[in-house]
């Protein structure tokens, strides 16, 4: 899941700035397994299902407005993703 924490950067006084960061595990498709019924099978063998998650994925990821967003398992060898 997402994890968002305010951080802040003044030491705690009063009117003081803060950041958001955001951490989220993606999972990336070439690693996430789906069940279909043929048997189980990666995620990336489905270009449609990848992309429509992916899409939600970024939907929520701007909907947090946080300021820094950390991703794991980002699928950084599929250019359609990067």
């Amino acid at each position: 899941g997402i994890h968002t924490s305010r951080l802040s950067l003044g030491g705690g006084e009063p009117d003081q700035e803060t950041i958001t960061v955001s951490t989220f595990n993606i999972w990336c498709p070439l690693f996430r397994r789906i069940n279909k019924p043929e048997g189980e099978t990666r995620e990336c063998e489905f270009r449609e299902e990848y992309m429509t998650r992916n899409r939600k994925i970024i939907k929520l990821l701007e909907e947090l407005d946080s300021d820094v967003i950390c991703l794991q398992e980002f699928w950084v060898s599929n250019m359609e993703l990067v």
